[in-house]
């Protein structure tokens, strides 16, 4: 029963965390691969859907990490929050969207 309260506290801080631009979780730690080595970037959280459990972040098209994910879609977030020292991790696979095709 503990670790059933503890998920649905943490999902109610990732509920939370892209609409409070000072909380912790909105600036997440997100791995992709390159040429076989992880490529690590700080990036915004902008949206949680608690019912898919899918985030979302947005990305320049343009960027080293959209060309990284077209080759390998799989990728780590890694959110942390020093005051309640609470890491939580995702492991993801990433789905990529133009313009305003993005469904959340």
């Amino acid at each position: 029963m503990r670790a059933e309260i503890f998920f649905k506290d943490t999902i109610k801080l990732l509920e939370k965390a892209p609409n409070e631009w000072k909380d912790p979780f909105r600036y997440p730690s997100f791995a992709t691969i390159r040429n076989n080595r992880p490529q690590q970037r700080t990036v915004v959280f902008r949206h949680y859907n608690p019912i898919m459990h899918r985030v979302q972040i947005y990305s320049d098209p343009r960027s080293q990490k959209w060309d990284d994910l077209s080759k390998n879609p799989a990728g780590h977030l890694c959110f942390y929050d020093m005051e309640r020292k609470l890491q939580i991790r995702m492991d993801i696979q990433c789905r990529m969207f133009k313009g305003d095709a993005v469904d959340k």
